[in-house]
């Protein structure tokens, strides 16, 4: 069939090839057919807030090449209350909803998956190679149909380098078989899913807050999840208020930072708190020394009433 663009879809399509040049500024979803190239970004806690509130683009190392875009991303564990970090997620799920997701009970991503997806190994994996991508999206898997192709393509991507980072010793306790791990990772993540559904590459990144404490941790299952969701280029932060050694006995080093608030946070707050209570006490002091003048007083009032009395009736 023969097409004929209008002078203004013309026009359209050379601002939009102008927008694409060398100012490496891209329209909406432009990036769509694009490959994914995780980055974890390794920062300061003071920077954590800054990058948190940003664009993927403005963050350091986002780039784009011929067919691909480097997403810069952040994957930390927070051993403390970092109420500042907590508010601004705060702000952002308010104004985007679909972009923040909030695990307060870490036993919602701890469940091993149903094993009834996959009865014997899929022919589209193989121990030595992993999952072969182009079989894998002829297989219409239901879990992932909802992703646009390309979309669809890097999820099973992103889930084939988990595969392979725990293959490779990222996972420091027994690791599940390759079977429990697909189901894991492509049959039992709706909201990862959803929210991949809805990530313009270039714009705000989807974000995973996980809390976690020393009743209710994380298993081997919520970390091979949080380990998609980072090579999917989310942010994962896991809040741990009372710092205790949790994923840190799951999974390597290599593939998340530490970040203790009691470094500058805590330290403040005690500081102010210090000074709060020395002021309070001196304040305590200042009241009770009043306090006690005035008894004082009353009780010389009352001796000097009582002498004046007694020596009355003496005489």
């Amino acid at each position: 069939m023969k097409t004929l663009n209008t002078a203004a879809k013309n026009a359209e399509n050379e601002v939009y090839s102008l927008l694409s040049a060398e100012n490496h500024i891209y329209r909406p979803w432009q990036l769509i057919d694009y490959n994914v190239e995780p980055l974890r970004l390794q920062v300061t806690k003071d920077e954590i807030i800054s990058y948190i509130q940003v664009d993927a683009f403005v963050r350091p190392g986002f780039t784009i090449s011929e067919n691909s875009v480097d997403i810069p991303h952040l994957f930390i564990k927070i051993d403390g209350e970092y109420k500042e970090l907590i508010n601004s997620l705060k702000k952002i799920k308010k104004i985007k909803p679909e972009k923040v997701t909030f695990i307060d009970n870490v036993l919602l991503i701890n469940k091993k998956p149903l094993t009834s997806f996959f009865a014997t190994k899929p022919s589209w994996y193989d121990d030595e190679t992993g999952i072969d991508v182009d079989k894998a999206m002829e297989e219409n898997i239901d879990s992932l149909m909802i992703l646009k192709p390309k979309y669809r393509e890097n999820y099973l991507k992103a889930a084939d380098r988990v595969i392979k980072n725990v293959n490779s010793g990222a996972i420091l306790v027994n690791k599940p078989t390759i079977r429990v791990m697909m189901e894991t990772l492509i049959y039992n993540n709706t909201k990862v899913v959803e929210m991949f559904h809805d990530f313009d590459y270039q714009y705000m990144i989807p974000k995973f807050v996980i809390s976690i404490d020393s009743e209710k941790t994380a298993n081997v299952y919520a970390v091979l999840r949080m380990m998609l969701m980072s090579e999917l280029g989310f942010d994962v932060i896991v809040m741990d208020k009372e710092g205790y050694s949790s994923i840190e006995n799951l999974l390597s080093a290599d593939e998340f930072d530490v970040y203790s608030i009691r470094d500058v946070d805590t330290l403040i707050d005690i500081e102010k708190n210090d000074k709060f209570k020395k002021k309070k006490d001196k304040k305590n002091k200042k009241k009770n020394l009043i306090i006690g003048l005035f008894f004082f007083l009353i009780l010389l009032i009352m001796m000097i009433t009582f002498i004046n009395v007694f020596g009355f009736f003496l005489l």
